[in-house]
């Protein structure tokens, strides 16, 4: 996943991340959680995959 930056240019999302998959109650893939690797703190600690209309539905059916 790839987000664009204010300059036009492309920047990976989960660039030096752990990643985990957010799966629904059938095991498919709806969402990623990425965890930063270093120690840099100007970044977050956790970066999730953009909300979407999948997610939501999948989240209001498990509430």
């Amino acid at each position: 996943m790839f987000v664009v930056w204010d300059d036009g240019t492309l920047h990976d999302r989960f660039s030096d991340r752990v990643l985990f998959t957010i799966r629904d109650q059938y095991g498919h893939p709806i969402a990623f959680s990425g965890r930063r690797l270093s120690a840099d703190d100007t970044q977050p600690k956790y970066v999730n995959s953009p909300e979407s209309l999948l997610l939501i539905n999948q989240m209001n059916f498990l509430i």
